[in-house]
């Protein structure tokens, strides 16, 4: 039989740890609530400075390629280079190739597409195929994402009219850009591990510092969440994951280029 004196105590300590209870749970709700309330306001931050950064990046990316458009037309408005003489391109072809370095070739093709003369050496091919080409023939400064001439390799083809004195247009030059001579402006990013890159229009990695990535050409389009209306997304941010990795990402459009 227990004690009058014990059960007092008993029941004290009974009603001490329901107390306790009642004290413990609302406490941790409440901080589980915080914590949660953190962490969103944590990402938040971090999808606000993504963006930033995606801005920013997609600026410079956008002002170096219009300036490398620019400096061809430059190179082909030149005198020896309107003159259509090989000996007189030739030369100077090689002093811009060691100069404008970015580009992977300086040439000039005939309006029929045949290469004429080439600044870094390389059998002298026919171009007509490319779209760039094709487009530069009738008129026009043109761009495209296209393989190399010798190799499989996605370049950025750059073909620019060449117009004589008279405006007649009398050849093409050519100022392929290799992706990799693109990516430098990224390779300074690093966030947590994680790199800034950018996509094509149809959502794949187009530029990316890590080599083996770029090869990848992963599509990025059903991990992150774009806009109906397609490539070059608006900007904003997303969460994904990739490889089993949760990540976050900001994003924009470099604007004269449909890439994102």
């Amino acid at each position: 039989m227990m004690r009058k004196s014990t059960f007092f105590k008993s029941l004290q300590t009974r009603f001490f740890l329901v107390l306790v209870l009642i004290g413990v749970l609302p406490f941790s709700a409440v901080t589980l609530r915080l914590l949660q309330t953190e962490r969103q306001e944590l990402l938040h931050q971090s999808q606000r400075e993504l963006m930033g950064l995606a801005r920013g990046l997609s600026v410079e990316l956008d002002n170096r390629l219009l300036e490398l458009l620019k400096d061809s037309r430059v190179i082909a408005s030149l005198p020896e280079i309107v003159s259509m003489d090989p000996k007189q391109q030739l030369p100077l072809l090689r002093q811009l190739y060691v100069q404008y370095y970015i580009y992977g070739q300086l040439a000039v093709a005939d309006m029929n597409g045949q290469l004429q003369v080439a600044g870094k050496d390389s059998p002298l091919v026919s171009i007509a195929h490319v779209p760039s080409y094709q487009r530069a023939a009738q008129g026009k400064q043109s761009w495209v994402v296209f393989p190399a001439l010798f190799n499989d390799n996605l370049i950025l083809h750059v073909h620019t009219p060449i117009r004589n004195a008279d405006g007649v247009q009398v050849g093409v030059l050519g100022s392929p850009v290799a992706f990799p001579s693109l990516a430098s402006s990224l390779e300074s990013i690093n966030i947590g591990g994680a790199a800034a890159f950018v996509l094509d229009e149809t959502g794949h990695v187009l530029i990316h510092p890590d080599g083996a990535e770029a090869a990848r050409r992963l599509d990025y389009t059903s991990w992150i969440n774009l806009p109906s209306g397609g490539l070059p997304a608006t900007f904003g941010a997303a969460q994904y994951t990739v490889d089993g990795a949760a990540r976050v990402a900001g994003y924009a459009p470099v604007p004269n280029f449909g890439w994102t």
